[in-house]
């Protein structure tokens, strides 16, 4: 009798493992991302607030990296956000992301940041760059908080 608890355990063991591992497996190559043309809600606020495994339900995403683009002031739609392992944009790419209509930019697709990275936004000709060392995923609570917005233009 106590093999056979023992057996089942391990199964129930196995299939939460496989199934967790599958999940993962899936948002790598599938994970939800912002796009030019979608359109997302709330603009400037900290998405991780509600997009985070805490809240996270059937309408909502759980955002590994969120923010928000500015441009004079305005909503900057289209715009470019990368991720990289080195300052200035040296080192390799970790991610690359474009802002939607709202300005927003967001992925539910799991990163490696080793520690760090540093972000750039470009849109056009006009490149910045954040020369500190960034380790978590949402921009906006910081940015718009307790520094500027992040902005292409002022």
């Amino acid at each position: 009798m106590n093999f056979k608890k023992n057996t089942i355990s391990l199964y129930l063991i196995l299939a939460i493992f496989f199934v967790a591992c599958s999940h993962y497996d899936n948002l790598e190559k599938n994970g939800k991302e912002s796009s030019a043309n979608g359109k997302s809600h709330n603009a400037g606020q900290d998405c991780m607030s509600c997009h985070n495994n805490a809240s996270i339900g059937a309408s909502s995403n759980w955002w590994n990296i969120a923010g928000t683009v500015y441009n004079y002031g305005l909503i900057s739609n289209n715009t470019t956000v990368e991720l990289w392992s080195d300052t200035m944009g040296s080192g390799y790419k970790i991610a690359g992301l474009v802002s939607d209509k709202n300005g927003n930019f967001y992925s539910e697709k799991i990163f490696n940041f080793n520690g760090g990275c540093y972000p750039i936004v470009k849109n056009g000709t006009t490149t910045r760059k954040m020369i500190s060392k960034y380790t978590g995923g949402g921009c906006n609570s910081c940015h718009g908080k307790s520094t500027e917005k992040i902005y292409l233009n002022q």
